[in-house]
């Protein structure tokens, strides 16, 4: 076996600068193989994925001699997406014949699409050994949960890779099993981001997973009657240090089992309750984290079998043992804190036949009582007035299990799919929207950024308006339901060319700023030049001033925004 301290100069089999490093452009977390073709030659990949930062060229750049062949981990990518937010590494590994063959057939909207076809063109793909074997990777902003060949049913295998449970070989490594058979690029040359792919993918392939009380497959009961809170995998931390003040030897059992409890009654998925208590572990250097994750499991697929759990009082009363009363309600404090930040409380309101059915659109409520909602339906990509049938008003708050939705006229015959938020920091009256539209007929089309009265006249025009009257009112209450579940994102710019004074700062907007400094020889020139020129003027006092407001005249505007203050600052 090679050592992988062994000849550390040696030149590896791989052409390194045109096959590791783009590789690791793309967002790939690159691992080296050894010449078996499958052994990670690093001690540990989890330093990686524990840590994908690392992933620097500079870094990988030093280990160029042990990429025999490549491969890539998954979850975090040390790659941000535009905006700087973190995005995670996903694979679809089509493992049977079975699956490959559903998914060139699937009906989407009445029409029959190959989706492994559509994949090829949007991201990047690699063909492996297996005659209709393919890994088809994306990015997505949040960490799915894997699904192994064990959790699928016999002769209808794949697996969605997502986190370090294993890897994936990239082109141009060899295979394992045939070493004259090299993994070959046959998509595209980027990774996409898809961030309902995922789901999509479960959901076509549902059939072919095995039943079982597993959080993998949680997500697939979409009649679940409790609303998803949104607490972010990037909040476990904040979760976890409130606790681990508390988290002492004797009562770790206890705490686990009621904090997992707690998390499950906030309808938080079992994987944001695992990471909570992985990243509990790692604070206090719990050796028994498997333990731990355990109890969490169980107590999930307890509390999933409608078995009575205890949560949030029995870990106060816990908490008041280990650290006292003040001390535990400010861990307490600090939770709740972090759990209502990211609740929709509209849907935790409504009633559960209703939240079922509005569950995975997007929707704004318009009227209380009785409810009325427009709902921007995903599967019909159309924006519906919508009304509650069966409704009852009381005062006992209590919920009637007749109450349905009844879809009424169609507003918009386009779903917005994509939402983009442009902010202008001189003008916060002005808000604009890029909106990528999806038709019914499965065609689609973006907006430029533009105001939403204009966006309604772009829809008319293409005739995707129905009801003139209630477009621009459908349309905004989607665009607030779109910013209340987080599902836009905000960039904020200024549209003219110039500099500017925002937050303290001088920023440009559309300048093209050169960055090549003049040499020492022209440096000369120039001053030689400049003061010939004052010699021979008449009046060198003006000459002095048309060069001195030549180099201010791109800054009016932020003298402008300064005022007397700033031209005082400015002015020499």
């Amino acid at each position: 076996m090679h050592n992988i301290e062994e000849e550390p100069n040696k030149t590896c089999g791989l052409d390194f600068d045109k096959h590791v490093i783009p590789l690791l452009h793309l967002g790939f977390n690159t691992i080296p193989l050894r010449q078996d073709y499958v052994t990670p030659n690093i001690p540990s990949t989890n330093d990686i994925y524990n840590n994908p930062e690392s992933l620097t060229e500079e870094n990988v750049r030093k280990n160029r001699h042990l990429f025999y062949n490549i491969a890539t981990i998954f979850g975090k990518s040390h790659v941000k997406d535009k905006d700087g937010n973190d995005q995670f590494l996903n694979c679809l590994d089509i493992d049977s014949d079975e699956v490959f063959t559903h998914l060139t057939k699937i009906s989407i909207n009445g029409k029959v699409v190959n989706l492994i076809d559509e994949l090829h063109k949007s991201t990047y793909v690699t063909k492996i050994l297996k005659t209709n074997g393919y890994h088809i990777y994306w990015f997505s902003h949040r960490q799915n949960n894997t699904i192994r060949t064990s959790d699928c049913k016999s002769g209808c295998e794949f697996e969605i890779k997502t986190d370090n449970g294993g890897h994936c070989s990239l082109p141009p490594s060899s295979h394992r099993n045939n070493p004259n058979f090299h993994y070959k690029s046959v998509g595209q040359n980027i990774i996409t981001i898809d961030d309902d792919l995922y789901d999509d993918l479960l959901r076509h392939l549902s059939e072919f997973i095995r039943e079982k009380p597993s959080a993998r497959v949680n997500h697939l009961n979409l009649l679940s009657s409790q609303p998803q809170c949104k607490t972010l995998l990037s909040d476990c931390p904040r979760i976890a240090s409130a606790i681990a003040i508390a988290y002492l030897n004797g009562s770790r059992d206890e705490i686990v089992f009621n904090l997992s409890g707690y998390l499950w009654h906030e309808n938080l998925k079992l994987e944001t309750a695992e990471n909570v208590v992985k990243e509990l572990c790692e604070i206090t250097e719990d050796e028994e984290i498997k333990n731990r994750l355990e109890v969490v499991r169980r107590t999930y697929e307890k509390a999933d079998a409608r078995k009575l759990i205890t949560g949030r009082n029995k870990l106060v009363e816990i908490l008041e043992r280990v650290v006292g009363i003040v001390a535990a309600n400010r861990i307490i404090d600090e939770i709740s804190e972090v759990l209502s930040k990211n609740k929709n409380t509209v849907l935790s309101e409504l009633n559960p036949n209703i939240r079922n059915e509005l569950s995975g659109h997007i929707f704004e409520t318009i009227c209380y009582n009785p409810p009325k909602f427009f709902v921007a339906h995903a599967i019909k990509k159309q924006i519906l007035i919508c009304k509650t049938t069966g409704y009852v008003n009381n005062e006992s708050m209590e919920f009637s299990n007749m109450e349905s939705l009844r879809y009424g006229d169609v507003i918009i015959n386009a779903l917005p799919k994509k939402i983009t938020r442009y902010e202008n920091p001189l003008n916060n009256t002005i808000i604009k929207y890029e909106i990528e539209f999806t038709l019914p007929s499965g065609e689609s089309f973006t907006t430029k950024p533009k105001t939403s009265i204009e966006i309604v006249s772009e829809l008319r025009i293409r005739s995707s308006v129905y009801k003139p009257q209630a477009a621009e009112e459908a349309l905004n209450a989607i665009l607030n339901g779109a910013q209340r579940d987080n599902k836009i994102s905000t960039v904020r710019q200024i549209d003219t060319p110039g500099f500017y004074y925002v937050d303290g700062k001088i920023i440009s907007s559309g300048i093209n700023q050169s960055q090549n400094y003049p040499s020492t020889e022209n440096l000369r020139k120039c001053t030689e030049f400049l003061n010939e020129l004052i010699i021979r003027s008449k009046h060198p006092e003006i000459l002095v001033s048309v060069i001195k407001w030549g180099m201010l005249a791109p800054f009016s505007f932020v003298f402008k925004q300064l005022g007397d203050e700033g031209r005082e600052r400015w002015m020499p």
